[in-house]
């Protein structure tokens, strides 16, 4: 198939963080004005982010518990050999379990794909007990509906109360490589038990008539919780938005988008972003907190990016003979690159009701100690052999040799360790900026530090395989 334009520009976002005109909440608000700190302190905020996100873990266990997800679960076991057009039910359990954003854009796939729709039974199974199978009756192309026991209870007592509903339209829009295929207009997947509706899923997709998606648009209900995902193309503007809420409570939400000229032709012909992006933006929300941040004058960000060239460095072995080249940043080159970021990348972290920042995000001048490449490496010490204990040693590599001991008649190793001497490396790197002026570098002990009651409940809550 051609190019996936929502796909190009989702990767082009996280490579470049993106950031346009539009807004970072979705509600028309101008994105580059600037916002005021919230009126929290430091560890106020702090505590805020934290309650956030144990509030959402605490949520997550509650949607473990629906009867739509227990009865994937018991629809996905071994106990009724349900028919395979279903099996792409227990991955989107898995998933939305994970809060993995891709779990519906991967059941979609997997529903839609061409070996899905040529392998499916299109008609009516309804499970039998005293046979262990399924009975089916032949129906239109497009529709599959399943009877099954919906829990243990109700296989003992030979009860069907669980029904999956699955129906699917296919577009007038050819697949590109194969003529044949038609890309799909619409899927509905509803699962019920009893007379409640434990779960609906609902995408539509329309298209240019080269495949190019001009609208995917997805939804899916279980109980209190909702998700959805739309991405919208018109060649000028693209954008993509993903939402997970509890009723009208936002738990998770992503958005990107970005402007330019982003027809296939030109995504194709181009030799660089800067050619066909001119602005985008994105922001990720967990219950009220959020993260803003992109550009808005990308050609002239990449303009002058490009500018900027890096020395070229040929890197020596142990013997002073060349292997290999590489490029560096002088601290003077890597300046100009942090006054461009601070300049055109716009980044910091809000609380969404309020709309005030907790933190604003910086690029910085680090200094990291790193290998010096350009001079040839030194041998710092030798193991004669694997079985040799190894004394500790700080070296960048290690070369063996097989030497014939005569005395022995046998084989032995010789392992020479290596190392470069060290030189001072430069590089741009972000930090957050709190309201007091303290300034974080190292995101990992600081969320560590203040939110390790979060990431451990996170942990606990992953899956164990």
């Amino acid at each position: 198939m051609r190019k996936n334009v929502f796909k190009m520009v989702g990767v082009a976002m996280l490579l470049f963080t993106m950031n346009s005109c539009g807004d970072k909440t979705t509600t028309g608000e101008d994105a580059d004005a600037p916002l005021v700190f919230s009126p929290l302190t430091v560890e106020q905020q702090k505590s805020t982010i934290s309650n956030d996100g144990i509030a959402l873990g605490d949520k997550m266990e509650v949607m473990k518990e629906t009867p739509a997800i227990k009865t994937v679960e018991f629809l996905s076991s071994s106990d009724i050999n349900t028919p395979s057009f279903s099996a792409p039910l227990r991955e989107l359990r898995a998933g939305l379990l994970r809060n993995d954003v891709k779990a519906i854009e991967t059941f979609n796939k997997q529903m839609t794909s061409p070996s899905q729709l040529e392998s499916a039974k299109w008609g009516t199974h309804t499970w039998r007990e005293s046979t262990q199978t399924y009975d089916f009756v032949k129906g239109i192309y497009g529709t599959v509906i399943v009877k099954f026991p919906a829990d243990a209870a109700s296989k003992y007592n030979e009860t069907n109360n669980g029904t999956l509903t699955i129906v699917y339209v296919s577009s007038s829009v050819a697949v590109p490589e194969n003529p044949s295929e038609k890309m799909p207009a619409s899927l509905s997947v509803k699962l019920s038990v009893g007379t409640v509706e434990a779960l609906s899923y609902q995408f539509t997709g329309a298209y240019k008539s080269d495949a190019t998606p001009t609208l995917l648009s997805s939804t899916l209900v279980i109980g209190d919780f909702n998700w959805s995902a739309k991405a919208t193309n018109n060649d000028k503007d693209v954008a993509a938005e993903f939402a997970f809420k509890h009723k009208e409570q936002v738990l998770l939400k992503y958005t990107v988008g970005v402007s330019g000229t982003l027809t296939v032709d030109a995504i194709k012909e181009s030799k660089g972003p800067e050619d066909v992006f001119t602005s985008g933006y994105m922001s990720i929300q967990v219950m009220n907190t959020a993260i803003y941040g992109g550009i808005a004058d990308f050609k002239t960000f990449a303009k002058g990016m490009d500018a900027i060239k890096p020395e070229t460095i040929t890197q020596m072995d142990e013997f002073g003979y060349p292997t290999n080249t590489y490029t560096v940043m002088d601290s003077a080159k890597t300046n100009q690159q942090v006054t461009l970021m601070n300049k055109h990348l716009k980044f910091y972290g809000y609380f969404v009701k309020e709309n005030g920042k907790f933190a604003d995000v910086e690029f910085y001048l680090a200094k990291n100690k790193v290998p010096d490449y350009s001079i040839r490496a030194t041998l710092v010490y030798t193991q004669k052999s694997y079985n040799d204990q190894f004394k500790p040693a700080v070296y960048d590599y290690a070369y063996t040799q097989s030497v014939y001991n005569n005395s022995t008649q046998r084989y032995e190793y010789l392992m020479s360790y290596y190392a470069y001497e060290t030189k001072i490396e430069y590089s741009s790197e972000p930090r957050l900026v709190l309201k007091d002026g303290s300034k974080v570098t190292d995101f990992a002990k600081y969320a560590n530090d203040n939110f390790k009651t979060v990431i451990d409940k996170f942990q606990k809550m992953l899956p164990k395989n």
